[in-house]
């Protein structure tokens, strides 16, 4: 998941002492929180061509150009903006790296004592770093480009492992807000994932996957969309139900505790976009529709059944009917931490984290 002083500000108040400052013009290609946590966030910047840390304060902790120019996706550690990116738009994968206030520096996994083929660094062409809180504790998808390769999980307290998949390039981690609970779509099944002290676990059990291109997870892994050919809303891991919508194709979801989104994207001939929101109730029926002239972001509250909208320059927040709560004006992007503050980002990087 703030960015440059309003430079009408000392105008404005020159003009009137009573006066408030307009928030910042929101630019075509705005600046979006891609990861936020209590401490700070990490934004993509495509008009920097730039991914940004910043502090909760909104203080600039390191600027990472080569991460945007190659496609790298980051995953934070165990605080934002400690993050470590990884994954390419072609080619091998780099070696994952960490970025530092000082430039990157490699993300080296920590070595096993007695199984040094699951853990010594990898040198295959997939390296995707799903999950980590260091070096000691993380995720990483591996192997061949195309071909079968593994989930290694490695772990602070014990040997690594080694989880098969058959294409680790494919494979679909979506992890829940607290960090306890993730699954992963590989191939045609459905992994679940426990995190404790001893890291990252795989947990008995399974379902069927279909065609399936994205997920979100909520609850500590008791509510979670499966997005595909058929969408299905995931109760306690076991029991799925068909999700109902009037979309002919769904892209994204979000997750909340109670309820949860479907979104789909498309443009007009005129290139213009447009987004659609559905809201879905436990039943899997959709309670709520929203379409947005623009394009549009949503993220789902991991405490309270709501959800917030964020574009055309403000953020909406709407309960889990669909229902507004409040609006923010100003505002180029909005997200939750993982323990429901919602953090909004103006278009000059600037953060404000509203009262709850």
């Amino acid at each position: 998941m703030s960015r440059i002083t309003i430079i009408l500000l000392g105008a404005a108040l020159a003009a009137t002492a009573c006066a408030t400052a307009p928030p910042p013009p929101v630019p075509e290609i705005a600046p979006v929180l891609v990861a936020a946590s209590a401490e700070g966030v990490v934004v993509l910047d495509t008009a920097a061509e730039s991914f940004f840390g910043l502090t909760r304060t909104g203080r600039q902790v390191w600027q990472d150009r080569a991460a945007f120019h190659s496609g790298a996706v980051p995953v934070c550690l165990a605080r934002c903006p400690d993050a470590v990116f990884s994954g390419a738009w072609t080619g091998p994968d780099p070696r994952p790296w960490h970025a530092t206030p000082a430039g990157p520096r490699p993300f080296a996994a920590a070595p096993s004592t007695t199984a040094p083929s699951t853990s010594a660094p990898s040198t295959s062409s997939v390296r995707r770093v799903l999950s980590a809180r260091t070096s000691r504790d993380a995720v990483i998808a591996e192997g061949p480009a195309g071909g079968a390769g593994r989930l290694r999980l490695i772990r602070p307290d014990g040997e690594p492992a080694g989880v098969p998949v058959d294409d680790a390039a494919e494979v679909v981690w979506s992890e829940d807000p607290g960090g306890t609970t993730a699954l992963a779509v590989a191939g045609d099944e459905v992994l679940w994932f426990r995190h404790d002290r001893r890291g990252w676990r795989r947990l008995p059990g399974g379902l069927r996957a279909g065609r399936t291109w994205g997920a979100c997870t909520a609850a500590g892994g008791e509510r979670a969309v499966l997005v595909g050919d058929a969408p299905r809303l995931l109760s306690g891991r076991g029991r799925a139900v068909p999700i109902r919508t009037d979309l002919e194709v769904a892209a994204e979801c979000a997750a909340g505790r109670g309820s949860a989104v479907l979104i789909a994207r498309w443009k007009d001939e005129r290139g213009t976009p447009f987004t659609a929101v559905r809201g879905v109730d436990g039943t899997g029926a959709q309670t709520w529709a929203r379409e947005v002239r623009a394009e549009a972001h949503v993220r789902a509250d991991p405490v309270r059944d709501r959800f917030v909208i964020a574009h055309g320059g403000g953020a909406e927040l709407v309960d889990g009917g669909g229902r507004t709560l409040k609006t923010y004006p100003g505002v180029s992007s909005a997200a939750y931490t993982g323990d429901g503050q919602l953090v909004l980002l103006r278009a000059d990087r600037g953060l404000h984290w509203p009262a709850p």
